[in-house]
């Protein structure tokens, strides 16, 4: 499935990552410094959103989307 844009806008607006390639704050907070892939992929293993976050951040810098 995949998610359409008003959705993936809302939550790159309104979600903030916080320190979200510190392996620290993943294993602390259970991935949830990675909030905002946390919020597109809930049923993705915390394990995998660092990785997934990086391909946020290029997706965003590519599209000229917001990302917090």
């Amino acid at each position: 499935a995949t998610i359409g844009d008003a959705h993936l806008n809302f939550i790159l607006k309104h979600s903030t990552d916080m320190a979200p390639e510190s392996r620290f704050w993943g294993w602390l907070l259970g991935g949830t410094n990675n909030h905002i892939v946390h919020h597109l992929a809930p049923h993705v293993c915390h394990t995998h959103y660092l990785g997934l976050t990086k391909k946020l951040r290029a997706f965003c810098r590519a599209e000229a989307r917001p990302y917090q």
